[in-house]
């Protein structure tokens, strides 16, 4: 079976018309991004991105909770600043979503890493106290603790 030429170059032309729609969004998003970066605090400055403009709304996204918060405290002195930009004198309301930058699991990794080492005295102590535990469960846990050193 054969595919004709035109499908290909109907598919073809779609498919380019899709990815400069999507370049074409991401240039926006850049330019409101660097030009909204000017009415922030220096210090949150790299912790908060536009990630879009949707029916009167500036959507950000924000590395923390604390950072969400502080946005929310400022959104009115905020919005009255970007008034005067063209880019957003639609702009009515301002959303946050957090989205931290690091993975739970890189998190949870580096909590295990933190826990503090034990002293040889210490370790000796724990593993002659897990040889006397009859719980096998219990135990390996014990001889796990007692290998922190």
């Amino acid at each position: 079976m054969t595919v004709s030429m035109n499908k290909i170059i109907t598919d073809v032309a779609s498919q380019c018309r899709d990815l400069n729609f999507i370049f074409t969004k991401a240039k926006k998003l850049q330019t409101i991004n660097q030009s909204f970066a000017n009415y922030l605090d220096p210090s949150i400055q790299s912790q908060c991105q536009v990630a879009n403009m949707v029916d009167k709304c500036l959507i950000l996204i924000v590395t923390s909770g604390s950072i969400a918060m502080q946005m929310r405290l400022m959104t009115d002195e905020i919005l009255q600043k970007i008034k005067q930009n063209p880019l957003f004198s639609t702009i009515k309301t301002i959303q946050c979503l957090v989205r931290p930058t690091q993975s739970i699991a890189s998190t949870k990794q580096q909590e295990i890493n933190n826990i503090p080492k034990l002293s040889h005295a210490a370790a000796k102590v724990i593993k002659e106290s897990a040889e006397s535990i009859k719980d096998p469960a219990l135990q390996a846990i014990m001889l796990k603790i007692s290998k922190r050193i």
